[in-house]
């Protein structure tokens, strides 16, 4: 007869965060071929979205740090999760100057 298999691995927690973005912040030295996130203002877009999050009382939305996300030639770079999006652009801070 058919064995009826037991799922033992308990389920995954629900999600701390409804939604998670990782800003790529790496610095590489100056003139680097590839540029660095850093270099074109990923601090400030950390910083910006950081305050905005908070701002806006987004509950269960954080702004973090990431080490390289290797795309800086495009950058600044980031990446939401859990969907996995990632973004690269200099648009949204000039917009914002």
């Amino acid at each position: 007869m058919g064995e009826t298999r037991v799922n033992r691995n308990p389920p995954d927690p629900p999600l701390f965060y409804r939604a998670h973005l990782f800003v790529c912040c790496n610095r590489r030295p100056e003139g680097h071929a590839r540029g660095s996130c850093a270099a074109k203002g990923s601090d400030d877009v950390r910083a910006y979205m950081k305050a905005r999050v908070k701002e806006l009382g987004l509950r269960g939305v954080r702004v973090n740090q990431a080490g390289c996300l290797d795309r800086c030639e495009l950058g600044p770079c980031l990446v939401v999760y859990p969907e996995g999006v990632g973004t690269a652009s200099q648009a949204g801070m000039r917009q914002r100057e």
